[in-house]
């Protein structure tokens, strides 16, 4: 049985030092270690270059930027500074050797589990995840039920039978979790997912799944540090980029073409389900909301987003982003090309061609992007010109009697390629 470790005085004052710089953001500097504990420079830079190195990272001259110090309980702090080697290596509270194995591989699969669904190409990924993320929440359960009772987490023995046999994942929650808890919850249905992961786990689930997994492994890393005294990264930086956007709508007929009527309905009902709980405000140790407060103000305040109401210039470098009223572009782009002509040669009185109209679209570049002169349907790929593109077109021919001859003109000499 190991005794837990006390603070020194020093030891104690570098850990104060450590964590009110990282809560900052500033640098820590040798000589400010060396004021607070008192300890010699030479035994400053030892603990900086050996026990301390993966948590202070060299920025300027004699200065570090600390990382992972508040992640870390007291007792973790103080076996990170031990002289023991042992103790460094293996920085957990636990006394049973199992317990010790299984944490140590927990932490393993959790971080493999991780590596595996941030790589997007991997078409198997959402499988791969599922299985290695609840193996390490499991050895991480056992470990606990290990360390409270040694041998708990086997099944009594069975005649004839040499192996023991541990139990499963559903007894590890129930001996840990309250069945109302939103961990619980959260391990249970991401445990149905691997389970169905052969037949159902597809990949049109992957949206809504990914606000379970963010919330799963969260709940791991409380859970480890909570077991082990450590962070599950202590000291290391992911900078991970995250790329979950708001799940798009399943596609009934999609989903039907496919996977068939009968997968398509079961898809259909999973996605109702997982999607129910989210928008029933289940707690954020179930399900990892991605929520944007969006206020209209004019005056800056904490928000995701802030939409302001302004007349002045904007700086050419200014990150802004202009919001428009939304329109019904059916209405607003209510005329095809023939519409055009039409009106056209009822305002003047004379007939138009389509060559003549394509030859005037082409000189005003209305095709060239949606504007306010026309739009493209992506679903039907066809054109739809506004009222606006109409007043432009009979300013311009009311203006230059030659207009449309010239616009043909020009409309002749490109490549037929360009001619539309």
């Amino acid at each position: 049985m190991r005794p837990p470790l006390t603070a020194k005085p020093g030891q104690a004052a570098l850990r104060e030092l450590l964590i009110a710089s990282e809560k900052e953001g500033s640098l820590v500097s040798i000589q400010d270690i060396v004021a607070a504990t008192g300890w010699k420079t030479s035994t400053v830079r030892t603990y900086v270059s050996k026990m301390l190195r993966s948590h202070l990272h060299f920025a300027e001259r004699g200065a570090y930027s600390v990382t992972g110090i508040r992640d870390l309980e007291e007792q973790g702090f103080l076996r990170l500074l031990s002289q023991s080697r042992r103790r460094r290596e293996t920085p957990m509270k636990l006394r049973d050797p199992l317990a010790r194995a299984l944490v140590a591989k927990a932490r393993e699969n959790m971080l493999l589990a991780l590596e595996i669904y941030n790589r997007p190409t991997l078409a198997n990924r959402l499988d791969s995840f599922t299985q290695i993320f609840c193996t390490a929440w499991e050895q991480l359960m056992k470990a606990e039920l290990q360390e409270r009772a040694p041998d708990s987490i086997f099944r009594p023995a069975k005649l004839n039978r040499q192996r023991r046999e541990t139990i499963g994942f559903n007894d590890c929650l129930k001996a840990l979790f309250p069945e109302n808890s939103p961990v619980r919850q959260n391990l249970a249905d991401i445990q149905e997912l691997r389970d169905e992961s052969t037949h159902l786990l597809m990949r049109e689930l992957q949206p809504l799944a990914s606000l379970l997994f963010q919330s799963g492994v969260l709940n791991f890393a409380k859970r480890y540090l909570s077991v082990c005294d450590e962070a599950l990264v202590s000291g290391k930086t992911l900078s991970l980029m995250s790329l979950v956007l708001t799940p798009p709508p399943l596609n009934p007929v999609h989903l039907k073409e496919v996977y068939g009527s009968a997968n398509a309905r079961d898809i259909l009902t999973k996605a109702q389900e997982m999607e129910a709980k989210v928008i029933q405000g289940y707690p954020i140790d179930y399900a990892f909301p991605l929520g944007h407060e969006i206020v209209l103000t004019k005056k800056p305040g904490p928000h995701d987003i802030r939409l302001s109401l302004t007349d002045l210039p904007v700086e050419a470098d200014a990150e802004v982003i202009f919001v428009k009223k939304p329109t019904d572009v059916s209405k607003d782009f209510r005329y095809r090309l023939k519409d055009l002509r039409m009106l056209l040669s009822e305002h003047f009185h004379r007939e138009f061609s389509n060559h003549e109209m394509l030859a005037m679209i082409e000189r005003e570049k209305f095709k060239s992007a949606n504007n306010e002169f026309h739009y493209h349907y992506e679903i039907s790929r066809t054109h739809g010109y506004s009222e606006a593109c109409l007043n432009r077109l009979k300013n311009r021919i009311s203006q230059d009697p030659d207009y449309v001859q010239r616009c043909v003109d020009s409309y002749n000499r490109r490549p037929p390629k360009r001619r539309q």
